[in-house]
């Protein structure tokens, strides 16, 4: 057996092949969205993968897999006016619960989210989901805290929060997000543009 890699050493091309219909015309707009992940071991450490599949996909014994590919989207979304509804697997992003892309693949969401902007400076986003499907995993698995052991799982996470900006140099938001036998989580946020906004800013988050 060879000995693990301290250093996680690894290369890896991520692909995505993503296929989006727009909204079709009526009073409820419907739109799709499919897309396929793949995953390609360029080069690597020959010795096992420190963390498991921490940095790419790796088999029981730690070794990385050479080609690896995954459903990462699958959604169906319903829009009326300004306020979209989306169901399947899907990407989301708030101020407290994120697509996390820091990998060769994204991670992505199963359940339903909305995103309404039905006033100019006022927003509201919000979403349950009972699976993920990590970065570094070819299926959906329960939610998981690297906290601790990491052998904890919860199978819902709820989220709502609003966006609103009351001038146009700040913009402010709060979020809450319930892990079910986690915890909860609450989040406040705040940009303010001083002068010009290319050379000075302040942002502050909490």
């Amino acid at each position: 057996r060879a000995r693990t890699d301290n250093y996680r050493t690894n290369w890896v091309q991520g692909t995505i092949l993503n296929a989006t219909s727009g909204f079709t015309q009526g009073t409820v707009g419907v739109s799709t969205e499919v897309a396929v992940y793949n995953a390609l071991v360029l080069d690597r450490s020959k010795r096992d993968i420190k963390g498991g599949s921490n940095r790419t996909l790796a088999d029981s014994d730690g070794d990385a897999v050479d080609q690896w590919s995954k459903l990462g989207l699958a959604n169906v979304k319903f829009r009326v006016s300004n306020t979209t509804l989306t169901a399947g697997r899907q990407n989301f992003s708030s101020g407290i619960i994120d697509t996390i892309g820091n990998r060769a693949l994204p991670s992505s969401f199963e359940g339903v989210s909305f995103n309404s902007e039905e006033f100019s400076n006022l927003s509201f986003q919000g979403g349950v989901f009972d699976r993920v499907s990590p970065r570094t995993e070819q299926s959906l698995s329960k939610f998981r805290t690297e906290y601790g052991n990491g052998r904890q799982e919860t199978d819902k996470v709820n989220t709502l929060g609003v966006n609103y900006q009351p001038f146009k140099s700040l913009k402010t938001s709060l979020f809450a997000a319930n892990v079910e036998d986690f915890w909860n989580q609450y989040y406040f946020g705040a940009t303010h543009e001083l002068g010009d906004s290319q050379t000075l800013s302040l942002t502050t988050g909490s």
